[in-house]
């Protein structure tokens, strides 16, 4: 623990220190050449992550080792995502360069997603639409669903209205092992450990959809139900 601590300290501290920097620089510029420097900026950690990988395993520090793997996949994800947001920058930078559509830091204004403003319905205006109305009772009715059958097997969760709903396993060593069992069988999740989140509450986390049937509810429960026996 206390080894741990200090590295995850330089690395918040180095994306701190480095934001500040990039700021003044960056904030008239052109929303292109601010994700050209994130994505940069996001190369430069993976590449200090890699290099504290490399010295634990030359140490064989293998506990800081598995430490280290979340923030290697971590950046995965936000390589990925500022890649993605350059990618779609190149047909819709308008949308940010404009203040009128409610994506500027600098100027507040009405938030508007659209691609084409005049080239018909808006996600508001599906969402609002009967067939909309449809689709969110739809979701309600799944989450509801999939939180009454967790509570049933005896397992832990937080109902909400929201559709991400959390499977409390509160142990580190079960939440991997419960993750990989349902990935074998076709149910993907996402675990958070330590140090995502604090010891005692680790988790998995669901993502119901609209396009989830009671069928595809059902059979994650099945899948769950099958492990929770194991526990202890």
């Amino acid at each position: 623990m206390h080894r741990q601590s200090p590295v995850v300290a330089i690395v918040l501290l180095f994306a701190l220190l480095y934001a500040l920097y990039l700021y003044p620089r960056l904030s008239n510029h052109k929303p292109e050449k601010v994700f050209e420097e994130v994505l940069k900026h996001e190369r430069k950690v993976t590449r200090l992550i890699n290099a504290l990988v490399e010295l634990a395993r030359d140490e064989k520090d293998y506990a800081t080792d598995n430490f280290l793997q979340w923030f290697v996949a971590e950046q995965v994800e936000e390589e990925a995502t500022a890649d993605g947001i350059l990618l779609d920058l190149g047909v819709s930078s308008f949308q940010i360069d404009d203040p009128k559509r409610g994506f500027s830091f600098l100027r507040e204004g009405p938030l508007d997603m659209s691609m084409d403003i005049g080239s018909g319905p808006t996600a508001l205006d599906l969402l609002d639409s009967p067939r909309g109305r449809e689709l969110l009772a739809h979701l309600r009715a799944m989450t509801r669903r999939f939180e009454k059958g967790l509570i049933d097997l005896g397992l832990e969760t937080i109902p909400s209205e929201h559709p991400v709903v959390p499977l409390m396993v509160r142990d580190t060593p079960r939440t991997p092992a419960t993750g990989a069992h349902l990935r074998a069988h076709g149910v993907l999740a996402t675990g958070l450990n330590f140090p995502v989140v604090p010891r005692g509450d680790e988790e998995i986390r669901f993502q119901v959809s609209a396009d989830h049937t009671p069928a595809d509810i059902d059979y994650v429960l099945e899948q769950l139900g099958r492990f929770a026996p194991a526990a202890g």
